[in-house]
């Protein structure tokens, strides 16, 4: 992993929502091409639909087979199978009308982020996760890191 990432995201985890302010960079800025930025657009939403149809195995099959999620509404999980079965918890909840958009994004050769917002009505909730991706052997990217933090505001 890029230090600059590990970086943030020690950051991320230290102090819960000040890593947003680490974040005051456009897309432009950062000179990520806009397909970069739509593949992962492209992938959160392919997880979005199968989250909408409670499709705990597709939300987990956006993931890498290592992948870690950190969530204020779970203990930390790691791994493709871990990250089903809690996926299969939150998706039994709601989720039918959940939203998720990019704010901030970033990218290298190897491995790019991104901020998005979420946001599902029933029940009630909103937050920010900081995604870190990363290409597989076959060049499509995965989702690696997940950190996942509700807004109370």
């Amino acid at each position: 992993m890029p230090p600059a990432l590990l970086s943030v995201l020690q950051k991320c985890f230290t102090f819960p929502y000040a890593w947003l302010s680490l974040l005051p960079i456009d897309l432009k800025g950062m000179g990520v091409s806009l397909a970069t930025k739509d593949e992962m657009q492209a992938l959160l939403q392919t997880y979005l639909e199968a989250y909408r149809k409670k499709d705990a195995a597709g939300c987990a099959a956006c993931y890498a087979s290592n992948a870690v999620v950190y969530s204020s509404y779970a203990s930390p999980v790691q791994g493709r199978a871990a990250i089903e079965d809690l996926h299969r918890d939150w998706v039994s909840e709601g989720g039918g009308d959940k939203t998720l958009d990019i704010l901030r994004a970033g990218t290298d050769r190897d491995s790019s982020w991104c901020v998005a917002r979420f946001s599902e009505p029933d029940p009630p909730s909103e937050g920010f996760s900081l995604n870190v991706f990363e290409r597989d052997k076959n060049g499509t990217w995965l989702i690696t890191v997940s950190s996942l933090s509700e807004y109370e505001g």
